[in-house]
């Protein structure tokens, strides 16, 4: 078996090999709102500019660590962040791997050759130009995404 752990996702990843076929699956700990509820709901009144920021800082901070392991996220968005339980209830975890793609061949950095076409993924309003164009995303595009939710978190 496989492993490969994120420290902002609140994941770890696992491979189990059955004869050639790999099973993917993710192992998720329970965590609290996402930062959409968070900003919705009763706890707004919270919920200043300065834990905007925090905020926007905790994310970015878990895009570069998602990045460093190789993979893209393709679908930023405040519903995919939330806040963890009890004492981690200050730390914000990525979640939602259900589209990530790894970018770099095996275990190097060489970044994937881009394919030709692709298929929209990911959220309308928070997606890349590059995604409404069906172009392969990158780890730019992923930043985009992520500007795209800072938008949202600091003028909310």
């Amino acid at each position: 078996m496989n492993t490969k752990s994120h420290q902002k996702s609140q994941q770890t990843l696992c491979c189990f090999k059955v004869s050639k076929r790999c099973l993917q699956f993710l192992v998720m700990g329970l965590v609290g709102p996402s930062l959409e509820d968070i900003r919705k709901k009763d706890l707004v009144k919270n919920y200043t500019k300065s834990t905007a920021m925090q905020c926007c800082i905790q994310t970015m901070t878990a895009v570069r660590d998602l990045h460093g392991i190789g993979y893209l996220h393709r679908d930023i968005k405040p519903q995919n962040y939330a806040i963890g339980l009890g004492p981690k209830e200050t730390t914000i975890y990525m979640l939602d791997f259900g589209i990530a793609r790894k970018f770099t061949e095996g275990e190097t950095n060489v970044v994937k050759l881009p394919r030709i076409k692709v298929h929209f993924l990911g959220t309308l309003r928070f997606a890349s130009r590059a995604c409404h164009r069906q172009i392969e995303q990158g780890r730019k595009d992923d930043l985009e995404c992520w500007l795209y939710m800072v938008n949202v978190e600091l003028t909310s």
